[in-house]
């Protein structure tokens, strides 16, 4: 009967480390806008908006997030927003079933860190449709123009489901789909360019009224002959 018993309780830990597998094995994929894509750009400039986005190629149910992302050393973040802990639902992923949320930007000598913390009340899917998850505003005046590689810090956790390992006793984390993401910095229109296209544009504005009432008469006179 123990032989039995035993025989049980190991194929029931078997299962369930199968079905704990089985589950991480999603992968979680961030992204820069609702169509998923991992590449973005901005301006050599202040007040750049960039938003990230979540969703998931399963029904992945998310208990908490412990996530870093590491930016090039002269980026500077002057501003951030992401869901709350109220009622109110703002458009952000797990809004209105957070119990805990920040986001702390860590400026270090070689990268600048983005943690975001968060730790929902319920367990919530994501879905395959990607989510609007938090924005950042970034003063990129000191960054060269170029391109930027953002790569997620290997030592943070990442997004835990509600299941526990038994061998760590330790959530479960989701397998991430990608881990590094490309940022493109460009320049800022030129004045002179600016004012080119503006005054083209006035120009072209003037030839085509000016050809308005020209032909109006030309249609007046046809019609008295």
């Amino acid at each position: 009967m123990n032989e039995m018993k035993n025989f049980r309780l190991s194929l029931i830990a078997l299962l369930l480390l199968l079905a704990i597998q089985t589950r991480s094995d999603a992968d979680v994929i961030i992204a820069f806008d609702s169509a998923g894509a991992a590449e973005s750009s901005i301006r050599q400039a202040a007040n750049q908006k960039l938003n990230f986005f979540v969703s998931s190629n399963a029904a992945d149910r998310v208990l908490g997030i412990e996530i870093g992302f590491l930016f090039p050393s002269a980026t500077l973040v002057t501003a951030s927003d992401i869901g709350t802990t109220s009622s109110e639902d703002r458009g952000f992923y797990a809004d209105t079933n957070l119990s805990t949320s920040s986001l702390f930007v860590f400026p270090f000598e070689g990268d600048t860190e983005v943690f975001v913390d968060q730790e929902l009340t319920n367990v919530q899917a994501l879905g395959v449709t990607p989510q609007r998850w938090f924005e950042l505003t970034i003063d990129a005046s000191a960054l060269a123009i170029g391109d930027y590689v953002i790569t997620l810090d290997p030592s943070t956790p990442g997004f835990n489901t509600d299941q526990i390992d038994p061998q760590t006793r330790l959530p479960v984390p989701i397998a991430l789909a990608n881990t590094t993401f490309n940022l493109s910095v460009t320049a800022v229109p030129e004045p002179s360019t600016t004012s080119f296209f503006a005054i083209t544009g006035l120009a072209l504005i003037w030839c085509v009224r000016r050809r308005i009432p020209d032909r109006t008469k030309q249609r007046c006179k046809c019609s008295v002959s």
